[in-house]
């Protein structure tokens, strides 16, 4: 059982988040330029298929380049494009301060020109460069992590049965949690034993992952059933493999499998006790809608 829970956890961690204040500061680069706005047509229903079975991977559009495959990440700030699909013409932005899983740093931003996720159409998007071998085997048939920056254009509803997403449209089903939404990241709140722990929405990741430094005071010592190396954007970490105590969103029990960080990074925002991936929902199909302000699931 233990070589079971093993694998079935020790996975890429996909985690990378921006520290900026906000999405629109972001999009000044040093010489003043702004991004242009996304230009969303219809809602567009688009097939995916599961990367290590809970990243969201779909065809998508750069300029004249298709059927390239963006994987989609609710936890990242900014979009990530592989580094060997970088172009002498990509404008060179400035660099910005990343927190990823346990470490801070600097990272440069190119403008990509003309990306188009299925109804959203963007004419400029800064962008991180990345080998993106961080995702491990499933490198090779990925060429973009698309984030908040392109995801927060429209609301969305994901299909795990019949493995489809529905940009442009939120579907409201049967649990529901509010959001909060800031130009960085969008979180909820979820109880163990009644005390309140805040998570980062986090489609990037397999399960739960906590920090140990920011949630001791509100739950029990937990016993490791083993450590993995995870690999992230920002490189190697070590996480302990743990089984939490009860953990509801709502009324809804989260798959309790979890991995846990010592220490939080000191730039990680206020407030933040981990992350949620949406495989913790063990839901059939999930919705975003940004006009309301929710996560739903059934």
């Amino acid at each position: 059982m233990a070589r079971i829970l093993f694998r079935v956890l020790c996975v890429v961690v996909s985690l990378f988040i921006s520290t900026q204040v906000g999405v629109a500061q972001a999009r000044q680069d040093g010489g003043g330029g702004t991004e242009r706005p996304a230009k969303v047509t219809t809602a567009m229903e688009l097939p995916f298929r599961l990367l290590d079975g809970y990243l969201i991977v779909v065809e998508g559009r750069i300029g004249e380049q298709e059927h390239l495959k963006f994987a989609l990440d609710t936890g990242a700030t900014f979009s990530v494009l592989k580094t060997t699909l970088a172009r002498p013409e990509f404008v060179r932005r400035a660099a910005r301060r990343v927190v990823n899983l346990e470490r801070v740093m600097d990272q440069g931003m190119i403008e990509v020109s003309d990306v188009q996720l299925g109804p959203i159409r963007i004419a400029a998007l800064p962008m991180m460069l990345n080998t993106l071998n961080y995702l491990g085997s499933g490198a090779a048939s990925v060429d973009a992590v698309i984030g908040l920056d392109v995801l927060r254009s429209k609301s969305f509803t994901i299909d795990f049965g019949r493995k489809r997403i529905l940009l442009g449209q939120a579907t409201a089903l049967r649990s529901s949690a509010p959001l909060e939404m800031t130009t960085s990241y969008i979180s909820v709140e979820v109880r163990s034993y009644a005390r309140p722990l805040r998570l980062i929405v986090d489609s990037g990741v397999r399960s739960i992952l906590l920090y140990h430094d920011r949630i001791a005071d509100r739950m029990p010592a937990m016993r490791s059933a083993g450590t993995i190396e995870a690999k992230s954007f920002g490189g190697e970490s070590s996480l302990d493999l743990v089984t939490l105590p009860p953990v509801q969103l709502g009324r809804h029990d989260l798959d309790r499998r979890a991995v846990m960080s010592g220490r939080a990074p000191e730039a990680l925002w206020t407030g933040i006790d981990g992350y949620l991936g949406l495989n913790a929902l063990g839901a059939r199909l999930c919705s975003i809608s940004w006009e309301e302000g929710t996560l739903s699931w059934e």
